[in-house]
C-alpha cells in the first residue's frame, strides 16, 4: 500500500558553509544557488524516474500495489504522534 503522510516529497540538499558563503561576492552567489535550485531540480526528475521504474520491475514480479484507503491513512495520522522515537531507532530497516 501506498499513500502514506510520511513521505509527501523528496528534499535534495545541498549545503555550504555560511561564513565563506556570506564572503562571496553577490554574483557568484546568485550561481550558486541556481545551481543548487539546477541539482535539486535534477535529483528529484531522476528520483522520479527510478520510481516509477521500480514500481513496474515490482509489478513484473506479481507484487500488487494500490494507495492505502483514506480511513487508514486518518488513522496512521491520528497514531503516529504516539509512536517512540527509541522504536523508531531500533528498527533494522
Amino acid at each position: 500500500m501506498t499513500g502514506s503522510h510520511h513521505q509527501q516529497s523528496e528534499t535534495f540538499e545541498v549545503i555550504f558553509n555560511k561564513t565563506k558563503f556570506d564572503a562571496l561576492p553577490e554574483e557568484l552567489k546568485a550561481i550558486l544557488r541556481y545551481a543548487a535550485f539546477a541539482a535539486s531540480t535534477d535529483q528529484t526528475g531522476m528520483a522520479y524516474g527510478r520510481y516509477s521504474k521500480d514500481l513496474e520491475a515490482i509489478r513484473a514480479r506479481g507484487v500488487e500495489h494500490w494507495l492505502a484507503p483514506l480511513l487508514v491513512s486518518c488513522a496512521l495520522l491520528k497514531i503516529s504522534p504516539s509512536v517512540p522515537f527509541s522504536l523508531l531507532k531500533r528498527s533494522s530497516v
